[in-house]
This record gives C-alpha cells, structure tokens and sequence, in this order.
C-alpha cells in the first residue's frame, strides 16, 4: 500500500466527472452520415486533441439515436478493443457506443489531471477487460474506479512537471525513431560506397540464367506442408520470411518445380509489387517459386552468389530499376529488362570475399546500432510509465504535498 500525502483524498471516477456513451445513428438513413457533426469511433482517437473524425453526422441522426454531443474539452476513453486509448474533445462532437466521456468536475479536478491518470490506468484497465472475441470494460467498472486527488493547485503543479517531463521523454523517443529509419539508409550508402563508381557494362544474363517464375494461377495452401511457394511478400530485405509464404503439398511443390526448379545457391528476384527484392535460396525448406518472380542461375563459375545478391542490392541496380521499370499503376519489370540487369565486371573471387567481409562487418556494426536504439526506447517506455506512476502517487512533486 502505498502512503499518500496527507493532503489527498480518495474518490472515484464516478465521483470526479459525470460520465456518459455515445451510440451509432442507424445506417439504413444514409441521409444521418452526410452533416457535419463529427462523430468519433475507436480510430479517431489518437492519445492527444481530436479537432476532426472520419465520418460525420446530422442534428436529426443526434435525435433520433442513442449518441450525444459532448462538449469541448470532454474526455474521450475507448472501452472495447483498444482499451484505454484516449482523445479529448477538441470541437463540439459524438461518439458511438464503444467510446465513453467524462466531463470534469472542475471544482475536484482539472481536465488535464483525470486524462494523465486515465492514461496511467492503462494497462490496469487492459487486465480488467472481459469478453471473449473483444476485450472491454464497461461504464460500470471506470465510474466505480478508485482515484486519489489532490488540492487543485497540487494538480496543476503536477501536470506541469509531469508534461514537462513526458515532452522530453517524446523529443527523445522521435530521436530513436529518427534513428532507426536511418539504418536502411546507411545500409544503403554502405552499399554505395563499397561498390564505388563500378564499371557495369556486363547484362545480368551474361553470368546467369534467368527464368521465368509466372504462374496463372496461384498455388493452394495446404494443411500438409512439404514445402513453401515463396512470392513477393516473403521477399524482403534481402532474405526470405517464410512467415510470409504459403505452405503447399507436396504435389503442388513438384507441379510448380517442373518450370522452375530452386536449387539452393540460386535467387529469387522479384520483378514486381515490389520490384528489386532478392534472396538467395536456402538448403531448407523446399520451396516453389511464386508469382511475379525470377529464378536466377549463376552461370559464370567464378561470381560468388553472395556478391550477386549483395550487388542487386545497391543503390545502382535500385536506380536502374525506376529508370526501366514500366507499368501506370504497378510498377513493374518484364523478364527480358531482369535480364539486362548492369553487373559489374566480376572481381577475382578473393577481391568478392574480401568485399563481403567487409560488408558483413559493417552491418554486425549497425545491428549492434540498432539493439541500443531498441535497448533505449524500452527504456524510454519504462521511464514513462514511472513517471505517471510517480505522479499519481504523490511522489512526482514530493516536497509541496503537505504545504
């Protein structure tokens, strides 16, 4: 249990703020959803000031349903699905059903102090949620919900250091994001460098064969997997996220082999949605290539597959690819453009592992990088929750609470 300042006094939700729900104008009156009073659902929420919603309503849908209008100002609280997810009011508006309000009652308790504490029950409501296809609380539960208040210029002060506060925490936190979209980035200009101004008169087909992977039709998944159909969404980052692919049996696997067939060492290139992803082909498990891919087949026995698959990933071959690609709403290449793939003059294959060491290198550098990114915005999330622990505890302002 933990002792509050003397000055504090126990409450609940109920007693702080008067509460209410919102409802959904019936759809079969179109004519209800074309006025122009917002009315919010669970997605308009966004954990700061709703000024606007997706969908409006009329004065007559506001009649003729269970919704309301609630004021500016009002506190806004997701009961299903996304628990806890909060907005306040920032124009006069409603809400349907799954979203509960609270006006303040400005007397016991300022606005901004009841949003952060509703914000620090958080994950205390999510422990609380029922149901068994969507989580949810109900009005019931947060109007019965214990909170301990303050003096209101105890509240003020509170807010003002625990905003001041959480405003570093974000300005840090947008660092980390920063930081961490910089990393394809710097893979990328890496790349560049490595790779320099390379002479690239060679075609990929000089070195390669390139086969064709088009199907007409889409392999079945199956519930007996002897393998994988590998298509463009499990091609990513330079290797193949089996998350992604489609288990097949093995009849398919071998139907879809006849055309193609993926020995391991060999690439899958993607030619379109998106164009340019390339992984190499694994020992396991077996699989069958997919849709709007490529099978390339190293030809030249002095190219190492790795330096094929490190070179389609460079920012040349990426600029190559806009200025051939075609297509008005999908990008794409055709096989006979994969074919015309620049490959630079094939470096002995001593100079090919030295440059793959190299590379290797640099990225065992940037993923240690990118785990003290990660390290420091679990840390950043952790500080967070202290601090609204802190703050609704009487430990945030410690030295004036009993003034």
């Amino acid at each position: 249990m933990i002792d509050l300042p003397e000055s504090w006094e126990f409450f609940t939700l109920g007693d702080v703020a008067d509460w209410g729900s919102g409802g959904t104008p019936k759809a079969t009156h179109s004519e209800y959803y074309q006025g122009n009073i917002p009315w919010a659902v669970i997605g308009d929420l966004n954990d700061g000031l709703v000024q606007d919603t997706e969908k409006h309503i009329t004065e007559q849908a506001v009649a003729n349903s269970s919704t309301k209008l609630i004021p500016v100002g009002a506190i806004l609280i997701a009961m299903y699905g996304s628990i806890g997810k909060l907005g306040i009011a920032g124009v006069e508006m409603a809400t349907n059903q799954a979203i509960a309000f609270a006006i303040p009652k400005e007397s016991l308790i300022l606005p901004k102090f009841l949003y952060w504490f509703l914000a620090a029950q958080r994950d205390q409501f999510l422990k609380n949620g029922k149901g068994m296809t969507q989580q949810n609380i109900s009005q019931t539960l947060l109007k019965s919900w214990p909170i301990a208040v303050p003096r209101l210029e105890i509240q003020q002060r509170i807010v003002e250091r625990l905003e001041n506060y959480l405003g570093r925490l974000e300005n840090a936190s947008g660092d980390l994001d920063t930081a961490t979209a910089l990393t394809d980035s710097l893979k990328s200009s890496y790349l560049q460098k490595l790779f320099g101004q390379t002479n690239s008169d060679w075609t990929l087909n000089s070195v390669a064969s390139v086969v064709d992977c088009e199907h007409k039709t889409a392999p079945r998944a199956s519930a007996e997997v002897a393998g994988f159909s590998v298509g463009t969404s499990a091609v990513r980052g330079g290797v193949i996220d089996f998350s992604k692919a489609k288990p097949v049996s093995e009849q398919t696997l071998k139907t879809w082999t006849k055309r193609s067939t993926p020995i391991p060492g060999n690439l899958i290139y993607t030619r379109e949605a998106p164009i340019g992803e390339v992984a190499i082909i694994p020992d396991t498990p077996s699989i069958a290539l997919g849709q709007r891919t490529v099978l390339i087949q190293i030809t030249q026995k002095e190219l190492l597959p790795e330096y094929l698959h490190l070179w389609l990933q460079s920012p040349q071959i990426a600029s190559w690819v806009r200025e051939n690609s075609t297509g008005t709403t999908v990008l794409h290449l055709n096989v006979s453009d994969v074919k015309r793939l620049p490959i630079p003059v094939i470096p002995s294959v001593e100079r090919q592992l030295q440059i793959l060491k190299q590379f290797e290198k640099e990225m065992e550098r940037l993923q240690r990088a990118i785990q003290e990114v990660r390290t420091s915005a679990f840390q950043i999330g952790a500080l967070k929750r202290s601090l609204l622990n802190a703050a609704f505890t009487g430990q945030l302002i410690k030295e004036v609470q009993n003034d």
